[in-house]
């Protein structure tokens, strides 16, 4: 045999090796998947059968639908629920735990309630809502204006809570007062220039100096132009922002990207009288 056929038979077998290879491992998939099937199919049973105490957590409301356990033939293999977003019994409860979790992270109320919102401002404050992930990706948001306590907010609450449901997790909240201290500081790693959603609240509040105030209009120029979204909340009215030669452009920049709503209505925050600790009294 010469050293061509030696070779030509040492190839052949080569090849052969790798195709039984390539073989033994499809084989080696395929029974995985069917495998894996069989325990998607067990756990479609479960919540089928309603048998949540095999598929549950204790804490169902903590519960995020991923890694539940599903056992067959006495093995376990960790699973998404099938019922995690649609079909459990706890689904609502779960959102509202996650809701407040998120709220409390950013710093806002964390169960804003419906009945609460302000109701002269709802049918703008619905649609921005109902249609968030579509307003953000264009970068368009709100100006919410009113008096002190008449629930901005807590309306801001409520957007991020919609914002969450949509997707929308990266979320920065900062309060007016506490966002200038860090322009006036020029610590800008602490304000989230390129979050998707920015919602910057009680302006009007906040001490301002001339290099705080340029370096805002910075921040707001920096969003508008590359259509991230903001939602400003403030106790002063369009017709004095537009008058003070300090934020006449901030009101005609927002004006572009910002439906502008003025919540109508006194203060809702609770009053503490001494009556009530009296009836407290045991």
């Amino acid at each position: 045999m010469t050293g061509t056929d030696i070779r030509e038979t040492s190839s052949i077998e080569e090849t052969s090796k790798i195709g039984g290879t390539i073989a033994e491992l499809a084989d080696t998939v395929r029974e995985q998947m069917a495998l894996h099937q069989a325990y998607v199919e067990e756990a479609r049973r479960l919540v089928a059968e309603g048998q949540w105490q095999d598929l549950c957590p204790p804490d169902r409301t903590r519960c995020t639908g991923e890694d539940r356990p599903i056992t067959l033939d006495g093995n376990t293999r960790y699973l998404r629920c099938p019922a995690a977003d649609n079909g459990c019994p706890w689904l609502e409860d779960r959102k509202r735990l996650w809701d407040a979790i998120f709220l409390r992270m950013l710093g806002l109320p964390d169960s804003p309630e419906e009945a609460k919102l302000p109701p002269n401002i709802r049918r703008t404050l619905d649609l921005y809502c109902h249609t968030i992930a579509e307003r953000v990706r264009r970068g368009e948001g709100l100006v919410i204006g009113g008096g002190v306590g008449s629930g901005k907010t807590y309306t801001l609450a409520w957007v991020a809570r919609a914002a969450r449901r949509a997707g929308i997790t990266e979320v920065c909240y900062v309060p007016s007062w506490r966002a200038f201290d860090e322009l006036f500081e020029g610590r800008y790693e602490r304000l989230d220039w390129d979050s998707p959603l920015l919602l910057w609240d009680d302006f009007g509040t906040e001490a301002r100096t001339e290099r705080a105030m340029a370096r805002f209009h910075g921040l707001v120029e920096y969003r508008i132009t590359r259509r991230l979204a903001v939602i400003l909340t403030t106790h002063l009215s369009r017709l004095e922002l537009a008058g003070d030669p300090a934020t006449e452009r901030l009101e005609a920049r927002l004006s572009e990207r910002n439906v502008w709503v003025w919540i109508d209505r006194d203060s809702v925050r609770p009053v503490v009288r001494a009556a009530d600790w009296e009836e407290a009294q045991p």
